[in-house]
């Protein structure tokens, strides 16, 4: 049974400026109780712009930095390629990839190959640009993925690395089979995600592209063992996931104005809505990551 964690995450915000906290908060100063906050009347609305999924892109790459949709950097990147004992000339399936960061890491690093699948297109087309861009096409290649696994190539990859990929029991499920089917007989996988500690949490599913669920540690393993999957190590991740998340906030406040002007110019009301969203979501994470309500694991796998 899957067991989530209890994470309070605000509507929508309206189309407007808000009010004091808010305002407080786009300024870069602490809010408490932010959820709480109504709206203003005073102001003029933000623009909106046509297309809210690249908004959405822009706020997270403001977040977390050019490339990447979630907390991480290059050492954790090449640390967990590292872990897979990719070599050169390998060839490494990656669930994940986001908007390029990540791939561009580990070819540069380790001078392998890689097989990217993505379910969302623009979120594909978006790193498929910066990898041309930065000269890596030889090295990279991405695939549109349906989600299931009997669509993906069988017994091609060296490694296969898939990082906070799961948003359900179900996802996971096609995942472990996934890594199943595309992974050699001597190959080895790594799935890094959030694990749940306790299941008497209460469930509050965050809302949009951040829903998911949070899965116990014993109904993972069992979820694997069930895909055929062997667990060769499991290990905490969370120190250098914390360590990457504060480095960022950082330099966000470093930059903010500069970050701020230009999500309101280029991403318009939906950029700002996604940016406090994803702030919120991630900030919550990482508080029970402290806590110890949540750790973040990683799974080092090969076929049983």
């Amino acid at each position: 049974m899957a067991a989530k964690l209890k994470i309070s995450i605000p509507n929508l915000l309206p189309t407007k400026l808000f009010g004091p906290k808010f305002k407080s908060w786009w300024n870069g100063e602490p809010v408490p109780e932010l959820a709480e906050v109504p709206p203003s009347t005073d102001g003029e609305p933000a623009a909106s712009v046509a297309n809210p999924a690249l908004a959405a892109i822009m706020a997270s790459e403001a977040l977390w930095g050019e490339g990447r949709l979630s907390p991480g950097d290059a050492k954790l990147d090449i640390d967990l390629a590292n872990a897979l004992a990719v070599q050169k000339a390998a060839k490494l399936f990656l669930f994940s990839a986001e908007t390029a960061a990540r791939p561009i890491a580990i070819i540069k690093a380790l001078n392998c190959k890689i097989e990217s699948f993505e379910v969302n297109e623009v979120i594909k087309q978006k790193a498929d640009d910066k990898i041309k861009a930065a000269g890596l096409s030889k090295s990279y290649n991405s695939t549109r993925f349906d989600g299931q696994p009997g669509s993906l190539p069988k017994n091609k990859a060296d490694a296969v690395l898939a990082l906070y990929a799961a948003t359900s029991a179900k996802n996971l499920e096609q995942i472990a089979f996934s890594i199943v089917r595309t992974l050699k007989p001597s190959g080895t996988a790594m799935i890094l995600d959030f694990v749940l500690r306790h299941a008497e949490d209460d469930i509050v599913p965050c809302k949009g592209d951040e829903a998911r669920e949070f899965l116990l540690e014993d109904d993972i393993t069992k979820l694997f063992a069930a895909a055929g999957l062997k667990i060769r190590s499991d290990e905490d991740w969370g120190a250098p996931l914390l360590n990457a998340y504060y480095a960022r906030q950082s330099e966000i406040l470093e930059n903010w104005e500069q970050i701020q002007a230009k999500l309101m110019s280029a991403g318009g009301i939906e950029a700002a809505q996604s940016l406090l969203s994803q702030t919120l979501v991630w900030r919550a994470r990482l508080d029970a990551l402290k806590l110890g309500r949540l750790t973040l694991r990683k799974f080092l796998l090969s076929k049983d």
